[in-house]
């Protein structure tokens, strides 16, 4: 998503040879340099590393949770989950279904997250959000 935002991710310019290099940008980008590497995303996306840093390595990722997050955030920007990418205007890609997920099935999606408890959820559908 950072890179969908920003055009390029900080250890974009290193060579796949260059593991050492690219494993340790990845963990300032978690860690101490963290603000510098959200700093041009909207501040949904904070919540999100917050939230997914606190799980345990086995545990099961909340997709649902993630979902409305996201949902969410597209909703402020002005997206849909069903808009194309722009390499998606090239021929070999016209043929691609749309999302076949109706509004049911993702409103329902609001009744099991277990991402943030059900007044977090609330707060995050009903408060307008900054792109900040």
């Amino acid at each position: 998503m950072v890179e969908l935002t920003v055009g390029r991710l900080p250890w974009a310019g290193y060579s796949r040879h260059e593991k050492d290099k690219i494993a340790e940008s990845k963990r300032k980008a978690r860690t101490l340099e963290r603000r510098t590497f959200l700093s041009h995303c909207p501040s949904l996306y904070e919540l999100m590393m917050d939230v997914i840093d606190r799980w345990e390595f086995d545990t099961m990722p909340d997709y649902d949770g993630l979902y409305v997050v996201i949902t969410r955030l597209l909703d402020v920007i002005g997206v849909k989950f069903d808009d194309i990418y722009d390499w998606e205007t090239l021929d070999k890609y016209k043929e691609i279904p749309a999302s076949t997920t109706s509004e049911d099935e993702k409103l329902k999606l609001f009744d099991h997250c277990i991402f943030v408890s059900h007044a977090e959820l609330q707060k995050l559908v009903e408060k307008p959000l900054s792109l900040e």
